[in-house]
């Protein structure tokens, strides 16, 4: 994994560490892999523009058939044989599951949403790792993108702990100080989202400002309605809640909450030694307790080296759609679960129909090319080419009715993936290398220039119909002239004409030539006049259009 990518950091990272790792990293904004090597195994975090999105582990605790068995969406049987069909049709075993209805998109989406949650949870937790970042732009392009910020991370992993552990935690650190700087930008979000009322920058503001100041100012600036978002009995994902425990937390529970993930993730970060005695017994750790304050003191000492920046790039315009969906504001409510839940959290409140959720869940994962436009090896190049065509106009349908970040994200990465499957079962031709790359643009709604390439706007109908591949068809001619096969021209010009429109300058003038070329044949000079003729009146049509000089009448 990540052969012929050099890192672009490597580090140890101790135990209750990794949060501070994540923090950086949100706060550089990159993307690409985050492989973590433990003696307990290994995961791979997939990032984008700074979030963790997606992840792999080789603990077979972590898998999604053994956390869907966990949290009760599935039964044991159910996996067992969502094993035996993935292994039969060499597919994810999400696309399993939702072709033999065990799960469907929402259930599903939910469920890869918590196994994150867990992933990065237990990789905050006390075994150390050895940490190395690739940077790739392209990592997360056959992954589900999903939303986790690197603080979500850090408070699972701290809610996971006995609650008798947050108060010796924070007893024992109540009267250390905390270091008068500015909390980092995706923190001070993070609280914002999470109800916190006040000026994060005031948390540690003032000389000699002690952990319990701190928590104080927590509890006095939190919006009442913090209380039910932690309130286990509303999670949107099962949970095995005990009956004394299903109460909703107290104030200064969520306080205590807070206080430790800020503390842990390094985003507060403690200005004094503990005393020697402190130190000396704590060396050995005994609890979860004695180990946290062993990883806030090794913060002082020995903190995890400068994550770099990465040079800056023109972004995809699916990146960007993409980071509109991890960076856009949400209403209060649904950014204070998902900051405190993570992405399960989204589908209730998100605008997608579950047939969309099900068709990114299927094809935005597929390794297989064919699959994803649902044709056979044997298909011909047309037959691939208007199953592409298919696709983007149900794209493109779905545009118009999908506002939210969520969706247009959803829509540009299946637009990509599509797109994608395209390019790799009909090849460019070698003649087109120099020409300029197919444009991927993220569908929205209400942007006409970001529509498909396929689906033409309604003031240019009446060239082709939206049916047709125009970019395709074009392609296709231009391969067939330089094989000389003009019967074919003559057919695939026709076959776009039968739908009772005029035919564009360009396919009329290459039916021309075609058809000139099969009467009896003049003399080589002359026939060779003409394929340049016609070769370059397809490049310079083609030429213009993208250069936007003229409008493209293929479309």
């Amino acid at each position: 994994m990540g052969r012929g990518l050099e890192p672009l950091f490597r580090t140890n990272v101790p135990p209750y560490r990794l949060g501070e790792l994540l923090l950086r990293i949100a706060e550089q904004r990159l993307t690409g892999r985050l492989l973590l090597t433990s003696d307990l195994g290994e995961r791979t975090i997939y990032v984008h523009s700074g979030y963790a999105v997606f992840a792999h582990s080789s603990q077979f605790s972590e898998r999604l058939g053994a956390i869907g068995v966990r949290y009760g969406f599935l039964k044991r049987e159910d996996v067992a044989s969502a094993l035996t069909l993935a292994r039969e049709k060499s597919c994810e075993i999400g696309r399993a599951f939702l072709e033999l209805g065990h799960l469907n998109g929402t259930q599903l989406f939910r469920l890869l949403g918590a196994q994150l949650v867990e992933q990065l949870a237990a990789s905050c937790g006390p075994s150390p790792m050895r940490a190395r970042f690739l940077a790739n732009p392209d990592a997360a392009d056959k992954v589900a993108i999903l939303r986790v910020h690197p603080m979500t991370a850090v408070l699972s992993a701290v809610r996971h702990l006995p609650s008798n552990e947050h108060a010796k935690m924070l007893s024992a650190v109540a009267e250390r100080r905390v270091a008068k700087r500015p909390l980092p930008e995706p923190a001070k979000q993070w609280l914002l989202d999470i109800g916190y009322l006040g000026d994060p920058e005031t948390l540690a503001s003032g000389e000699g400002t002690t952990v319990a100041a701190l928590r104080s100012r927590l509890i006095a600036k939190l919006r009442a309605s913090t209380q039910q978002d932690f309130d286990p009995t509303a999670s949107p994902i099962p949970l095995d809640v005990r009956k004394e425990d299903s109460g909703r937390p107290a104030a200064r529970s969520v306080a205590d909450y807070l206080t430790l993930a800020l503390l842990v993730s390094g985003a507060v970060k403690l200005a004094d030694e503990p005393p020697s005695s402190e130190r000396a017994s704590a060396e050995q750790p005994q609890n979860a307790a004695d180990g946290l304050r062993v990883s806030l003191g090794s913060a002082l000492r020995s903190p995890i080296a400068e994550v770099p920046g990465m040079p800056s790039s023109e972004p995809r315009p699916v990146d960007i759609a993409i980071r509109a969906y991890l960076e856009d504001k949400r209403e209060a409510r649904t950014a204070a679960r998902l900051a405190i839940w993570g992405p399960a959290a989204e589908v209730a409140d998100d605008d997608n129909l579950e047939q969309t959720l099900t068709l990114y869940l299927t094809l935005k994962p597929e390794s297989s090319d064919l699959l994803v436009l649902d044709v056979l090896p044997k298909d011909s190049p047309d037959k691939i080419r208007a199953a592409h065509a298919k696709y983007r106009a149900f794209l493109h349908k779905l545009s118009e009715s999908l506002t939210s970040p969520l969706g247009q994200a959803r829509l540009a990465e299946l637009e990509m993936r599509v797109d994608d499957a395209l390019n790799n079962l009909i090849p460019q031709p070698s003649a087109a290398t120099n020409a300029p790359a197919p444009i991927r643009e993220p569908l929205h709604a209400n942007a006409e220039a970001s529509r498909p390439r396929s689906v033409p706007p309604d003031g240019l109908r009446t060239s082709l119909p939206p049916e047709i591949d125009a970019e395709g068809l074009l392609r296709n001619i231009e391969a067939r002239v330089r094989e000389g096969n003009w019967q074919k021209v003559v057919e695939l010009v026709e076959s776009a004409a039968s739908k009772g429109r005029a035919l564009p300058p360009t396919l009329s003038l290459a039916r021309a030539l075609a058809q000139r070329e099969l009467t009896p044949k003049p003399a080589a000079r002359a026939r060779g006049r003409i394929v340049v003729a016609l070769l370059v009146g397809l490049a310079c049509g083609w030429a213009l259009a993208r250069s936007g000089l003229i409008p493209f009448t293929l479309f």
